[in-house]
């Protein structure tokens, strides 16, 4: 429950269900919704998990053996950039992250979580779980 909201909080929002519900959401909650660029959103928070938390990330060293390829060590925040940056949603966006103000789409896909979970609703009976999905494709994978 959100006890302390006062006439005029601002709620920062993305995506489609951002415009969809933005009425029901103001009508409701009695808040006005700041609607945001999702990429830009995602970066900054990106950009704030690696500058604050040990073992955000990783860094893969293809010469190395093993499981020494994974290398999970803090990266001094000047040193982060650039990075590749996935967001895997209805679709796949693949982002070069230059700095925390520059960034550009290197890749992706518009066949993402979204066709994953419709085609593993309909081949397994998985239904809407995504874990017991991934597990039923990788167990017929395996086969």
């Amino acid at each position: 429950v959100w006890t302390d909201r006062q006439p005029g909080d601002v709620i920062h929002c993305t995506g489609g269900g951002s415009y969809k519900y933005s009425e029901i959401i103001m009508k409701e909650l009695g808040v006005r919704l700041q609607r945001t660029d999702e990429m830009r959103s995602l970066i900054f928070g990106v950009n704030f998990l690696l500058s604050t938390n040990v073992d955000e990330s990783f860094t893969y060293h293809h010469d190395a053996i093993g499981r020494n390829k994974f290398q999970y060590r803090p990266i001094a925040a000047d040193l982060i950039y650039p990075f590749l940056l996935v967001n895997i949603g209805t679709g796949i966006s693949i982002l070069k992250v230059d700095s925390p103000t520059s960034y550009e789409r290197v890749g992706g896909s518009s066949m993402g979580g979204g066709t994953f979970m419709g085609l593993g609703s309909l081949l397994t009976p998985a239904q809407s779980e995504f874990f017991i999905c991934y597990k039923t494709f990788l167990n017929i994978y395996a086969m």
